[in-house]
């Protein structure tokens, strides 16, 4: 046992001199190569001037020429802004814009037309002498009260056939509320939609859970409103229909179109931090473009992309959109202008002017918004006239397809009896006829191509098919 103990410590002590016998070989190894390098230095790295083989310029050089840019730039001292390289413009003078004879009225621009003897479209010598009076007259310095006045007020104006001229002017679409960030996150109840439908949800939804919060959401810019009026009372009123109010006369009472007031619809950032309710704001201007039933998500349209809109319950009541002729969707722009339907209040506000503004005009269709429209406007055509007797009356032509009214709801016989009701008020009704095609005429006026051979020509067409 004694003669084994000593073999490993002997053991252990030859490997300790084996490891340091081998460091001090690494050490003499490395030596050696310092003293190799150090000494060979001159024959393993030649220095090789850099300027072999080439001409060595001095530098700076002498009062040289210096090789100019593409740009020339002028010789003579410039200010500190000057810049070579913008394009030069010519310098022209731009005569001023002689001053307008359209002034702002409202609702539509009032152009008295040939007051001074010339043609609208055509200029004379003695204009200009005309506009530079005009020129002085702006010029002279004008009062406090005459600015407020003028910025303010409207000015009464007397109106005549002879030397005033209507143009219609749709209305700007106005948004509520005016940024899209203020658009309520989520809601509980979501109504896409504010039509009849839309408004007989909520009062359900307000019967059944009293502390309801309801959201709308309206392409349209107004309150919800009814829709009959439109082709009914609303066109017996002197004046267009005003947005703020809608108001019309039925029963010798004066009637609104708007089912509910501003004041009862919340602001949508206030309706937001109300914790219950009941409560009820909406957003006029907006569309959605998509609902995603499966995250309760609906998807709002804006300048800035989409804005999403998360609810717990969510109603569809966009309502329809209003049938039109093959022949006006692909009609050019000339004749699509003077074709109409009637659908919402935007379309109203149109149709009313334009009515108002023609001398004829063609009713399609002889369904039930057809027949009304026609009946009223026929009425409508002798009140003016009672009113006013030297007004030139307008001519209103009804055409439709089937031998009597309402074909598909009243029998015959009763829808040939109601359509003498209509023709009774001075309107021309046209039965078992259709449309074929429609132009332009050579008076910029619209031809329609009947399918009895005749034609008509109208100033204004409204398509209730």
């Amino acid at each position: 046992m004694r003669t084994l103990r000593y073999y490993s410590t002997i053991r252990n002590f030859n490997n300790i001199l084996g490891l340091s016998n081998q460091n001090v070989g690494l050490v003499m190894t490395g030596a050696g190569h310092y003293k190799n390098y150090s000494k060979n230095k001159d024959t393993c790295c030649k220095d090789i001037s850099q300027t072999e083989g080439r001409t060595v310029a001095n530098w700076p050089k002498g009062d040289s020429k210096m090789q100019t840019c593409r740009c020339n730039g002028p010789q003579q001292p410039q200010p500190p802004n000057y810049d070579p390289y913008k394009i030069r413009t010519p310098e022209v003078v731009v005569p001023p814009l002689p001053p307008s004879n359209a002034k702002w009225t409202g609702f539509v621009f009032v152009t008295p037309g040939q007051q001074q003897g010339y043609p609208p479209n055509q200029r004379t010598s003695e204009q200009p002498n005309l506009e530079e009076q005009g020129s002085e007259k702006e010029e002279k310095p004008k009062g406090f009260l005459e600015m407020l006045k003028n910025m303010f007020g409207r000015r009464k104006k007397e109106k005549s056939d002879s030397d005033v001229s209507m143009i219609g002017r749709p209305r700007r679409v106005t948004k509520r509320p005016f940024h899209y960030k203020d658009l309520p996150p989520c809601v509980q109840y979501l109504i896409i939609g504010a039509g009849a439908a839309a408004w007989a949800a909520y009062r359900s939804i307000i019967e059944h859970d009293k502390k309801a919060k309801v959201f709308f959401i309206s392409k349209e810019d107004c309150l919800p409103y009814d829709r009959p009026p439109m082709s009914k009372h609303m066109w017996w009123n002197p004046d267009p229909p005003d947005i703020e109010k809608l108001n019309y006369i039925q029963d010798w009472k004066k009637k609104t179109m708007y089912l509910s007031e501003y004041n009862k619809f919340m602001d949508p950032v206030k309706f937001y931090r109300t914790k219950s309710g009941p409560a009820v704001s909406i957003a006029t201007g907006y569309c959605v473009q998509r609902v995603d039933a499966d995250y309760h998500v609906a998807w709002v349209k804006t300048q800035c992309g989409e804005q999403p809109i998360y609810y717990e319950r969510c109603l569809l009541a966009p309502g329809s959109k209003p049938k039109q002729l093959s022949m006006f969707k692909s009609a050019p722009k000339p004749v699509r202008d003077r074709v109409c339907t009637l659908r919402t209040i935007r379309d109203l506000e149109i149709a009313y002017r334009s009515v108002k503004a023609a001398k004829h005009v063609a009713i399609i269709g002889g369904g039930p918004l057809g027949c009304e429209l026609a009946w009223h406007l026929g009425r409508m055509n002798k009140m003016d006239l009672d009113v006013d007797p030297e007004k030139q009356p307008l001519e209103i032509v009804h055409i439709y397809k089937d031998k009597g009214i309402m074909a598909g709801v009243l029998p015959e016989y009763l829808g040939e009896w109601a359509a003498e009701k209509i023709k009774n008020e001075g309107v021309t009704v046209k039965p078992k006829t259709q449309v074929y095609d429609a132009f332009q005429s050579a008076d910029g006026r619209l031809k329609l191509t009947l399918s009895d051979g005749s034609s008509v020509v109208t100033d204004y067409v409204r398509d209730l098919t």
